[in-house]
């Protein structure tokens, strides 16, 4: 999350650190949980998105009344992470299964309460609605995405069931985006917060497809993933991350419409370099994966 977000990462957390201080302290049974969620990519997406969402139409971050709601709009995308977790890594383990179900709950009770217990009614019932509107959506994702498993390891890789599925990678930064940007009195620009959110989700679902491809062609019979069904098919890399270029020039046109662009014109940077890691981990110096795919710029 740093290669995305940079040094405002620490800045901005360091008020979330309070937060979640005094929540270990009153449950103090799950203290590592709260440790680990400064890098859990299912907080930190929709937290950050909600900070750059309201920095992009007030040309500063959110301030301090709204972070305690806001940091249960990251919790309870924590929340949704974990179940995600449990589908896809913890199936058969009912021991793991119970303790991260246990868990998931808690987070979102703690999510609910830290809005539930905003002091201002607009700003709590926004993050309410902004909250329902997340979680349905990728409840609708999470199951397109098993349901693709299953099928592509059946009847074969289907590109546009893919990019569907990808879209719950979409919905933090997504939501995340909205949520700012209404609390910050944007309306008319959540066009194009959903337009940058979608593409920045599914740029980086490919970006970590890439980094776990190696993970994947042992854990998976059936081509699961675009990276895996180029590789299994003998075909370049070079398509994947021409997409990914294609989506985050796009992202940077329309973060040009923005009153203050500078902060998601540095979150897209990220993203780019995000993408050149996950190239550098697909195509180490001198390996036939890079020397094959030479020739087409990748």
């Amino acid at each position: 999350m740093r290669d995305i977000f940079g040094s405002d990462l620490d800045i901005i957390l360091s008020d979330y650190n309070g937060h979640i201080l005094k929540l270990a302290d009153s449950h103090p049974y799950i203290k590592g949980v709260f440790s680990e969620c400064l890098n859990r990519t299912g907080f930190l997406l929709p937290y950050m998105s909600a900070e750059y969402g309201y920095h992009s139409i007030r040309g500063r971050f959110m301030p301090p009344r709204m972070k305690k709601a806001v940091t249960g709009f990251g919790l309870i995308g924590l929340a949704i992470s974990i179940d995600d977790d449990i589908a896809d890594e913890y199936a058969g383990d009912h021991l793991k299964t119970v303790c991260n179900v246990s868990v998931s709950e808690l987070m979102q009770n703690l999510g609910y309460g830290l809005i539930s217990g905003s002091s201002r009614p607009r700003e709590r019932g926004i993050i309410t609605y902004e909250t329902g509107r997340a979680v349905s959506s990728t409840a609708k994702y999470q199951c397109a995405d098993a349901s693709n498993i299953m099928d592509f390891q059946k009847n074969g890789f289907n590109l546009a069931n893919y990019l569907y599925a990808a879209k719950k990678t979409a919905c933090p930064i997504k939501y995340g985006l909205r949520l700012g940007m209404v609390l910050a009195d944007g309306q008319e620009f959540l066009p194009v917060a959903e337009a940058m959110g979608e593409r920045l989700g599914i740029v980086l679902q490919m970006i970590d497809d890439v980094i776990d491809l190696k993970e994947d062609v042992i854990n998976y019979k059936g081509s699961v993933t675009l990276p895996m069904f180029l590789l299994r098919n003998g075909l370049s890399f070079s398509r994947i991350f021409s997409m990914m270029d294609y989506s985050i020039r796009e992202c940077l046109l329309e973060a040009k419409k923005l009153p203050f662009s500078g902060k998601m014109e540095q979150m897209i940077a990220g993203f780019v370099r995000a993408r050149s890691i996950a190239r550098q981990r697909l195509f180490p110096a001198g390996s036939t994966l890079a020397l094959h795919d030479a020739a087409d710029g990748v």
